[in-house]
């Protein structure tokens, strides 16, 4: 067994897709009124449906212990607080086979903000009368618009990073 944990729109067929958002817990459980919100334009269109398994991963996986060969776990850690986290990775630890595989992947902050400096540098090295800092700007607008603020409720389905 596979199961692919926070799948988001990531839903690879013959894994178990898994996602504990309030966004896949409403079109999983309430997929009409999902609709009817998204026909409102009060939510965007989503991936979510009854083939995903809604799960809050905050609680004990429910798979027998050495069952599980492959757990792959991309942009979720990040929403996690430390002791939710650590929980979940021992719950992954529990199913796993022996030999079994967990990758996780998060958001690199390294790349990130390497970017951010390159742009600076490459403007910085332009005559003051031609310096443009929209790249710079859109880039910044990507960190605070979608990675360390709290969104509204509606906005973000209670979707954010710790």
């Amino acid at each position: 067994m596979q199961l692919n944990l926070g799948c988001g729109p990531v839903q690879p067929s013959g894994w178990i897709n898994i996602d504990g958002s309030n966004r896949a817990w409403l079109a999983t459980h309430f997929s009409r009124l999902d609709r009817i919100l998204v026909r409102l334009r009060l939510l965007p269109p989503t991936e979510f449906n009854a083939a995903i398994k809604f799960l809050n991963l905050n609680k004990r996986l429910p798979f027998d212990k050495d069952t599980i060969h492959y757990i792959y776990a991309g942009e979720l850690w990040e929403h996690l607080e430390h002791r939710g986290a650590l929980a979940l990775a021992e719950q992954c630890y529990r199913v796993l086979i022996p030999g079994g595989v967990l990758r996780i992947c998060v958001p690199d902050g390294l790349t990130f903000w390497s970017r951010y400096l390159e742009l600076c540098e490459r403007e910085m090295a332009k005559l003051s009368d031609q310096q443009d800092a929209t790249a710079i700007e859109r880039h910044i607008q990507l960190f605070f618009n979608d990675i360390c603020v709290h969104r509204p409720f509606l906005s973000s389905m209670g979707h954010f990073h710790k």
